[in-house]
């Protein structure tokens, strides 16, 4: 009565992922004369393929060009990783400095 039998039904169903990586880079306290600043930057979730992401300099209470150059970084975190270490230039001024008499 209408059924019908079909042994060979089947289906594709495609799932597309949503879950893009977000992405951090750290909070770094360091003295003025150290050369450089050493900042993490990271994914929350590793990707299967390797991550880059281009990091521009502003001033906040560090300005260019008394403590630190304008600078851009690229920094690739590696297939299946999910954080990397990148330099920041700074500079040593000597405002504040003591002066001998």
């Amino acid at each position: 009565s209408g059924n019908t039998s079909n042994t060979n039904d089947s289906g594709t169903v495609t799932i597309t992922d949503n879950d893009t990586p977000a992405m951090s880079v750290g909070d770094v306290t360091v003295a003025e004369d150290a050369g450089t600043a050493s900042v993490a930057v990271s994914i929350d979730n590793p990707s299967s393929v390797d991550t880059v992401v281009s990091i521009t300099t502003t001033d906040n209470s560090a300005t260019n060009p008394d403590d630190y150059t304008t600078t851009t970084v690229t920094a690739t975190i590696p297939a299946g990783q999910t954080t990397v270490d990148v330099s920041i230039p700074i500079t040593d001024d000597t405002t504040g400095e003591p002066t001998e008499d």
